[in-house]
């Protein structure tokens, strides 16, 4: 016996929501995995954010006037300079 018009009808709307179902599930799916591989790209990214430093007065007063000379490779020269400093006072 071969089953009605009616339940084929049925049967085929139904493979084909269910088809459309998948696709769009798929489709769901790769914008998910884009947003993930984004988001992991992002954490990925090392952000750095200059933090305020309290200079005492006479430091400051000597930082920011230009007869003062600082060493290029530590940027530095007040306080006695690095170790492969040319203004290293040790």
């Amino acid at each position: 016996m071969m089953p009605s018009k009616f339940k084929q009808r049925r049967t085929r709307r139904l493979k084909s929501d269910v088809a459309w179902w998948m696709a769009e599930a798929q489709d769901w799916k790769d914008i998910a995995l884009e947003h993930a591989l984004e988001i992991e790209r992002l954490r990925a990214l090392v952000i750095r954010v200059p933090m305020p430093v309290i200079v005492p007065r006479d430091m400051a007063h000597q930082l920011y006037h230009t007869e003062t000379i600082r060493c290029r490779t530590c940027n530095d020269g007040l306080r006695g300079g690095c170790s492969s400093c040319v203004f290293n006072k040790q």
